[in-house]
């Protein structure tokens, strides 16, 4: 039986490393949301009402991982600051020895922490949200007769993520649906030079892995990295315009009473990750 079990193990990674070659073919397995980053936004700005651009993703837990947040959508890209303004520009993050390490990258700032802040710290903060939804996420649990994926909050606030402070345009966030716990969150890439890179528009897969380590998962279309120890996953793609948009979730809050689910996620997560490299070192004797 454990052999049989095994077997099926390895034969289900293989055919979602199959699928991960047609990244852009709408059969594709749903992707982690990679959701809607605002401009580098130039500091104290009087908020007003937009919407943000989200779409919902979902995606089986026995399937390759990927970081969940709830919509797929674009990042518009930068623009110059207007003359006299000053532009917030976020401060790096350090490169630990282990970079897999991804606990830095869950503070946008001292008062937005994925993992920690609630939605209702949210709101007392910055006021309620300009939209909110209910999304299923990327993550599955098992339920009489198959399994259903969790569902997630999703909220967009007018803050800067950048200084904690109010802001003119919506940035997304995506709560726990019980708990109202931020789970999940687009992020700029701040180790490095990637800042710069990501706003320019030159930031490679290459460049991400150089400062992230060892990749999980890494497509034509996008690289994702797993951060096991702390059940983290960051993710990063390149939108139409080719910039790298890229998001973050502490996706163990969404397996939440669920330790068998989230064990048989990250189980096949490492299966998808080793077939990745033999794959790629097959690539390098050829």
């Amino acid at each position: 039986m454990k052999k049989q079990k095994a077997w099926m193990a390895v034969m289900s990674a293989c055919v979602l490393v199959l699928a991960s070659g047609c990244a852009s073919s709408p059969e594709q397995p749903a992707k982690e949301p990679t959701a809607q980053q605002p401009q580098t936004p130039p500091a104290g700005k009087t908020p007003e009402k937009t919407e943000p651009n989200t779409a919902p993703n979902t995606q089986k837990p026995t399937e390759q991982p990927q970081p969940a947040t709830g919509g797929q959508q674009q990042q518009p890209a930068p623009t110059q600051p207007e003359a006299g303004k000053t532009v917030a520009v976020p401060q790096k993050k350090p490169t630990p020895a282990n970079k897999n390490n991804l606990t830095n990258e869950l503070i946008l700032h001292p008062s937005i922490v994925i993992g920690k802040t609630t939605m209702d710290e949210m709101i007392a903060a910055y006021g309620q949200p300009v939209k909110t939804d209910i999304r299923p996420t990327p993550y599955k649990v098992p339920v009489a007769g198959g399994s259903k994926p969790v569902e997630q909050i999703m909220a967009s606030f007018l803050v800067n993520p950048i200084t904690g402070e109010k802001y003119d345009k919506p940035y997304p966030f995506y709560f726990t649906k019980e708990r109202k716990i931020l789970a999940a969150a687009p992020v700029f890439l701040l180790r490095d030079e990637l800042y710069e890179k990501q706003q320019k528009g030159t930031a490679t897969f290459q460049d991400l892995i150089n400062s992230y380590g060892k990749v999980t998962r890494i497509t034509n279309t996008f690289v994702q990295f797993i951060d096991y120890d702390h059940h983290i996953a960051l993710r990063a793609e390149k939108a139409a315009d080719g910039k790298m948009v890229a998001t973050i979730t502490k996706y163990d809050l969404f397996y939440a009473g669920q330790p068998a689910a989230l064990a048989d996620y990250e189980e096949t997560a490492r299966l998808a990750q080793k077939l990745n490299e033999i794959m790629g070192e097959d690539k390098k004797k050829r």
